[in-house]
């Protein structure tokens, strides 16, 4: 993102933009761990081999302008957990409701503080 302002107002909204892109991105990657922690915490089936516990994973990625956390299942059944029995042994949507507003609350209160950031690749 860059924009273009001939008076040097335009530097200054790029490197805060940039700088805020860069804390938002690590306040993503810190709500991907706290979501994470917390579905392999409190997933509510019985373990047999911890396969899917384990293969709770969360990860953060740019596509575009947008900054997007993605709570998975890497094990091929996963879906059978969040679906079987009306959700009783889901934790994917169970997750996103508890932590979801506070991760949201983090990575949105950046934008308090733009004037205190500095740099970064946006």
């Amino acid at each position: 993102m860059d924009i273009e302002v001939n008076d040097g107002i335009g530097r200054t909204l790029n490197i805060a933009a940039a700088g805020m892109a860069a804390h938002v991105m690590e306040a993503a990657r810190r709500g991907a761990e706290e979501m994470q922690a917390y579905a392999q915490a409190n997933a509510p089936w019985s373990d047999i081999t911890g396969n899917a516990r384990s293969g709770l994973e969360a990860t953060v990625s740019r596509e575009g302008m947008d900054i997007v956390i993605d709570l998975h299942h890497s094990v091929d059944y996963g879906i059978w957990l969040e679906t079987i029995q009306d959700g009783e042994y889901a934790i994917i949507l169970p997750t996103i409701e508890a932590l979801g507003p506070q991760v949201l609350d983090s990575m949105g209160g950046i934008f308090m503080h733009v004037g205190e950031l500095g740099g970064g690749d946006f």
